[in-house]
């Protein structure tokens, strides 16, 4: 019976890497819908970096021994955002169903392995969600729906504002790679999008 719950638990842990998202990111971006997946990274990214801030708050340990802040969960965060922005983006009953499941399944693979109280996962589901009721009010208006690039731009802002808030002795290296890879990816958009004006 140990051994089924472990193989669970590394199945749900599975679904929050990083390098399993990015993949995920890269086929749907390339070969099912750029605007959808674009719209996902640009969460994903800011997200990142303010769930580090909002650890800042609170400042309430992990497990012993590991060391650092837990809450909120930022892997939790992170899926909680990814797979539920992509199941309000296709809006299909059996995509929310399948992305209860995966959180269901990452929450318990998290708690399993002693990396994050309860608590913590409840934190990162809650927040995850509020950035997902927020993010789909800013891009359901014209300003940001009509050029995707001026969202990008916002939360570059916002990105920025809390790397200041927090400080340099607070900042984590993966916070810098994401704002990087945000200011990389709202640029390139903004050149694609004058580019297409351009030729159109």
């Amino acid at each position: 019976m140990s051994l089924v719950l472990e193989i669970i638990a590394k199945i749900g842990l599975f679904f929050c890497q990083t390098y399993v998202l990015a993949s995920i990111f890269l086929i749907g971006f390339f070969f099912i819908n750029k605007k959808i997946f674009s719209r996902t990274l640009l969460l994903v990214l800011f997200t990142m970096i303010y769930n580090v801030y909002l650890k800042s708050i609170w400042k309430m340990p992990l497990p012993p021994p590991l060391e650092g802040w837990g809450f909120p969960s930022g892997h939790m965060h992170t899926a909680v955002v990814f797979w539920g922005w992509l199941a309000y983006e296709y809006h299909k009953a059996w995509y929310y169903e399948i992305t209860f499941f995966l959180l269901c399944l990452i929450g318990y693979g998290i708690l399993y392995h002693g990396y994050h109280y309860p608590i913590d996962i409840l934190g990162a589901i809650g927040f995850g969600l509020l950035s997902i009721i927020l993010y789909a009010l800013l891009q359901r208006l014209p300003y940001f729906k009509e050029k995707l690039y001026r969202l990008g731009y916002l939360l570059i802002l916002l990105s920025l504002g809390i790397l200041l808030l927090l400080g340099s002795n607070f900042i984590k290296p993966h916070q810098w790679q994401a704002l990087t890879v945000l200011i990389g990816f709202t640029v390139a958009c903004t050149l694609l999008q004058y580019k297409s004006n351009a030729t159109s």
